[in-house]
């Protein structure tokens, strides 16, 4: 399960490491990438994305499995856990959290009050900035930025997360900002 944005690309290193043991699965949350929106713009929660989860689970015929999450991913397999925990096998879970991740975010409170007006404000003006942010993604100087500011681990692998940032740079951005203004302002799991 990637984090909000994210793509099975991030996952490059991994899948390769375990593509000749195991059988790997990923979808695009609903609004990303290969996914389209869901007609009803609220249907973008924590929940929604399980139930698409266990629709994958059941397409695919797995009653069991070990499942793997990534900042927002986190959350779905926790969420998935507390539905059935007996499909899951295991738990790996990477740079996420239970709750609301803005109140555990390394900047703290601020970024807690801060972000989903922030959010609201990038999916409203979105579409002016999607050729900047197309340029940027292509910039050493963003991820040095990013590093610096301690949004992003100084061990990350600017390969990967350039990759990242041209996927989020292509997508629909109004679609892109509301979908992750109701993922993190109203689908955040709460216990």
């Amino acid at each position: 399960a990637n984090g909000a944005g994210g793509t099975f690309a991030t996952w490059r290193y991994l899948l390769e490491f375990f593509k000749d043991r195991y059988q790997i699965i990923s979808w695009d949350y609903r609004g990303l990438y290969s996914s389209p929106p869901p007609k009803n713009r609220k249907a973008l929660q924590i929940p929604h994305h399980v139930d698409d989860l266990e629709a994958l689970l059941h397409h695919f015929k797995i009653s069991e499995a070990v499942f793997v999450g990534w900042s927002m991913g986190v959350q779905v397999n926790l969420e998935l856990y507390r539905r059935r925990p007996e499909a899951v096998a295991g738990l790996v879970l990477f740079n996420g959290t239970a709750g609301s991740p803005f109140r555990t975010f390394p900047a703290g409170p601020l970024i807690h009050r801060m972000v989903p007006g922030v959010l609201k404000e990038v999916s409203r003006v979105a579409n002016s900035f999607s050729t900047p942010l197309h340029h940027l993604s292509r910039l050493q100087v963003t991820l040095t930025l990013l590093k610096r500011l301690g949004i992003v681990a100084d061990t990350l692998d600017d390969e990967v997360f350039a990759d990242l940032l041209m996927g989020i740079a292509t997508l629909d951005n109004v679609g892109v900002g509301g979908a992750v203004l109701q993922m993190f302002s109203h689908g955040i799991m709460t216990a």
